[in-house]
């Protein structure tokens, strides 16, 4: 297993100047603010996390605030039936909250590698599935009750199976390679694996899982052919996901059928929802029990020698018991993603389905950018190649929500790889087709 060391800025610290006392001519000492416990002067912010005060990336005044889905900020800001987790007001204000740090416990030497965020979700990839996803938790409802497949396929996500000689085969039957964890911070994880299909096969299936703090899981996987001459599969299906068949859940699907959602029935509420999307397919999900879901790829498949066959998908959690509009509503974000960008250039089509992730190519000074108005948009990521400067500030309509002193910010997590030029941001808002352009639109600026 590699990773990459990450740090997170200590807090800066303030203090008040001594004030004279008409009474007495006393003195008070200095007062220093910071490390106090929540709620918060001005010029600092919450750490709900500790729920100590740390000074404000904005510089702004603090303000009170609730604790909504995922643990992220919520307003009352809404667009038809959907109410946005959303930071910042849009009017110059800065609520007083940081965003929920992403936590990786465990290791592969520990058989478990647990990815949480407080309050809304952990998700757990284990050695017997050969680190797939197998374990998913649902944090404001219980912090005990797997929700993810316990009899037929023991994970909640597996990327593909593959049938070879028409015999069908998955992650968990397959030969182990590798796994590596990469971009190891408080923004986002990636879990990547390589498996051999079938077991002493031709085929090397590539898996990565893109876990963003905000909930949003990309996944990519890739079939290759590892031989010297042509190899045929037979079919495959992808984005199998499988929820515990002890439960009660209803699902429905969404966008033609590309996107489709399980919610809990029973137990406590808010009901957990986990919403799973497939790309480069075409068709309802299949089932091959009540609790499953899977897309189907089509029929013969042959590869010449290296060639590879890729396909993307995205799953949700963290999302609370919302309702079928919300969801339709996210698919349709995720289906249609609309980049909006100055001082950069988008790297492709602008967006990266497998990472979950809108790609751009810095143009080496201050860059602006966003998703369009064009739909609601949930939690959007942004990766940004060629990114320098190591001191940089990061601003939504004029308020400063993060920076390279506090990358852990107001409805942002970032995280800037200066070895590799790479600045990762990761919104935990969402941003109603109400918002203006300013409202949605994050500036990058060298300092």
């Amino acid at each position: 297993m590699k990773r990459r060391a990450w740090k997170v800025a200590g807090s800066r610290r303030a203090s008040l100047a001594a004030v004279t006392l008409a009474l007495g001519a006393c003195f008070l000492p200095d007062l220093d603010l910071a490390g106090r416990p929540c709620p918060c002067a001005d010029d600092f912010v919450c750490d709900a996390a500790t729920n100590v005060c740390v000074a404000d990336p904005s510089g702004s005044t603090s303000s009170s605030s609730s604790t909504g889905v995922g643990g992220q900020t919520t307003s009352s800001t809404s667009s038809g039936s959907t109410t946005s987790t959303s930071s910042s007001s849009g009017t110059g204000g800065a609520p007083g909250v940081l965003s929920t740090p992403l936590v990786l416990s465990g290791s592969v030497a520990d058989g478990v590698v647990g990815l949480s965020v407080a309050g809304a979700y952990r998700l757990e990839f284990t050695q017997p599935t050969n680190w797939q996803l197998e374990r998913w938790f649902d944090l404001p409802t219980s912090d005990v009750v797997n929700l993810a497949s316990q009899i037929n396929r023991n994970m909640l996500h597996e990327p593909i199976e593959m049938q070879v000689g028409g015999n069908w085969g998955g992650a968990d039957e397959a030969d182990f390679l590798d796994v590596t964890l990469t971009d190891e911070t408080p923004a986002r994880v990636l879990v990547e694996t390589t498996l051999r299909y079938p077991a002493g096969g031709a085929f090397t299936v590539h898996n990565t899982y893109s876990v963003h703090a905000s909930g949003r899981v990309g996944v990519r996987v890739a079939i290759t052919n590892e031989t010297a001459s042509a190899q045929t599969f037979d079919a495959s299906e992808v984005h199998h996901t499988s929820v515990n068949e002890m439960l009660a859940w209803a699902h429905s699907t969404f966008a033609n059928g590309d996107a489709a959602m399980f919610q809990r029935t029973d137990g406590a509420t808010p009901f957990p929802t986990v919403l799973t999307m497939s790309f480069g397919t075409s068709g309802a999900p299949g089932q091959d029990f009540p609790t499953n879901l899977y897309w189907d790829t089509g029929g013969q498949t042959t590869l010449m020698p290296g060639d590879a066959f890729e396909r993307t998908g995205e799953f949700q959690i963290g999302l609370g018991d919302q309702n079928a509009g919300t969801l339709a509503a996210r698919a349709a974000d995720v289906m249609s993603p609309s980049l909006v960008v100055s001082g950069g250039s988008p790297i492709g089509s602008g967006y990266d389905a497998g990472a979950a992730a809108y790609v751009i190519a810095s143009g080496g000074g201050e860059l602006s950018f966003g998703a369009s108005s064009a739909l609601e948009r949930f939690a959007p990521a942004f990766v940004i190649e060629g990114w320098a400067p190591q001191d940089w500030t990061l601003s939504r309509d004029g308020v400063a929500v993060a920076s390279s002193a506090m990358p852990r910010g107001v409805g942002v997590l970032v995280h800037h790889d200066v070895a590799a030029s790479r600045l990762v941001v990761v919104s935990v808002d969402a941003f109603p087709t109400t918002a203006t352009q300013a409202e949605r639109t994050f500036t990058l600026t060298p300092i």
